[in-house]
């Protein structure tokens, strides 16, 4: 089969065909889904008979360490269903990971249907993503205690579209796992799903001076079965840098309380502005484990950052069953948050002291700080002695790795 770039109205048309009948929804609707992407970042698998797979790449950095990595994000899979058990999603994916290996692409992210296919291929669990659910009107309104006064919530216009990005990027560098969002996932926030086309309801908070101190992205909703007119409110996304800020997006919120008793909005395990509630309303309930995929680890590990107190030195003998060129040992030596990596492929590594050796999915949940080298070690996916691994522990240590995008 060719794998190729989208190229014809044909083969778009065939595409949409393919998520329709992977994703259960009509084709109109997947069409449009395969419009509104640059046709560059498609990629097709196809014969003679047509196209019988595709995805879409979404390049985008995501933040590990207080830096951005740059990350190839993969979205909508699918196969024909005639070519389903053929191994057609499989060799679909290996096509495009010998193409982001080959442009030197650290690391690749995605939200698995199926966990199986994409493991086999080496990607493995990374972070978290949960959904959290509270009742407004338990969080209460207090504009008026001085700890939120000087703080205006209003309409976000055009104009505050790069603050308030800029503003995001400031936030969510320093939480690891967080997008740097490309304008594919902007346009995700500013027109959600569920129809991507009706805008989410947009505000920020600026301090008496008029400087921008945080924003949020919201909308909605009916209920299945409504009762009353009450509606629920979803939050898309929310930011800000100050306390005052934050309590004044509390507050903002309580206001919709009369009519939607409760809110949703997708986080990490525990975001910090849930820690500025009054008690602990909330109820978080995972919504997926995404998963990483070390693209090319010489790259991966340069990449990230790294604590600037952190000094050491470590040894990484690596196995990638997919990516060849990654297989080998790789010397990884941390100062000031800079790394220096030096390989040492095709080299017979034998069992040096300082070194840790696991597998390209081991790798994965260990690069973003999901799983630690210690618990790799106790389910037999890293091997090293003690001091190997302490040393491994405190070179990735950082804050647990979640996201609020979805794609």
């Amino acid at each position: 089969m060719n794998y190729t770039v989208l190229n014809t109205d044909a083969e778009a048309t065939a595409y949409a065909r393919v998520l329709a009948h992977s994703f259960g929804r009509p084709e109109s609707e997947s069409a449009a889904w395969v419009g509104r992407h640059d046709r560059g970042n498609i990629r097709v698998l196809a014969d003679s008979a047509g196209v019988q797979a595709g995805l879409i790449l979404l390049p985008m950095g995501q933040f590990f360490g207080g830096r951005s990595v740059p990350m190839w994000g993969v979205a909508a899979v699918g196969v024909a269903p005639e070519a389903r058990g053929r191994g057609v999603a499989t060799e679909l994916m290996r096509r495009a990971l010998a193409e982001m290996h080959g442009h030197a692409v650290p690391i690749s992210t995605l939200y698995p249907a199926i966990q199986r296919l994409y493991r086999a291929v080496g990607y493995e669990q990374a972070g978290h993503r949960y959904e959290v659910r509270l009742p407004l009107h338990r969080v209460g309104r207090r504009s008026h205690e001085p700890s939120s006064a000087g703080a205006r919530v209003r309409p976000m216009v055009d104009a505050d579209r790069a603050p308030v990005q800029a503003l995001y990027r400031f936030v969510s560098r320093n939480f690891d796992g967080n997008l740097d969002r490309s304008a594919v996932i902007w346009d995700r926030i500013e027109r959600p799903p569920p129809t991507r086309t009706e805008p989410a309801r947009a505000f920020v908070v600026e301090d008496e001076a008029g400087t921008m101190q945080g924003y949020v992205f919201l909308s909605q909703h009916l209920p299945a079965i409504p009762i009353g007119g009450r509606h629920e409110v979803q939050v898309h996304d929310m930011a800000c840098t100050t306390g005052t800020a934050g309590r004044a997006l509390w507050s903002f919120l309580a206001g919709y309380a009369t009519m939607a008793p409760e809110m949703t909005w997708c986080c990490g395990p525990c975001h910090h502005l849930l820690m500025m509630l009054p008690e602990q309303i909330y109820r978080p309930t995972l919504k997926d484990h995404w998963m990483v995929r070390i693209t090319n680890v010489r790259a991966a590990l340069a990449a990230r950052g790294y604590g600037a107190p952190v000094r050491g030195s470590l040894r990484l003998e690596v196995h990638d069953a997919v990516i060849a060129p990654n297989n080998g040992a790789y010397t990884l030596r941390v100062e000031g948050g800079e790394a220096e990596v030096t390989a040492e492929k095709g080299s017979d590594t034998g069992r040096a002291p300082g070194t840790i050796r696991l597998g390209i999915t081991a790798l994965a949940g260990l690069y973003t700080g999901f799983v630690s080298p210690w618990a790799l070690r106790a389910i037999g996916e890293l091997e090293g002695d003690d001091d190997a691994v302490g040393v491994a522990a405190a070179i990735f240590a950082g804050s647990t790795p979640w996201m609020t995008d979805h794609f």
